[in-house]
């Protein structure tokens, strides 16, 4: 997949997912912890020179912290007890 297929994904997602009201940022919200990783790979690749400050808030039904994967990520968790399972922003 080249750059430019990437940012179509990305863009695509973001329009679908993705929140445009604030400034200097990217925000992408999803449950599929796959599109999630996804949009973080992307977004590393294509903002590199930038050095993103990149944040995962997790919002689940119960305490049980949901363990990521990702490496240079500030997490925070949240408990939503209207979440059926948790989500990503």
């Amino acid at each position: 997949m080249d750059n430019e297929d990437r940012i179509a994904e990305c863009v695509g997602l973001w329009l679908a997912e993705g929140d445009n009201k604030s400034e200097n940022e990217i925000t992408f919200t999803n449950n599929c912890w796959k599109l999630v990783e996804f949009f973080h790979r992307n977004v590393r690749r294509l903002f590199v020179r930038h050095k993103p400050k990149i944040r995962i808030y997790i919002y689940q039904p119960n305490k049980n912290k949901t363990r990521i994967s990702l490496k240079r990520v500030q997490v925070n968790y949240y408990l939503d007890e209207r979440a059926t399972k948790p989500y990503f922003i």
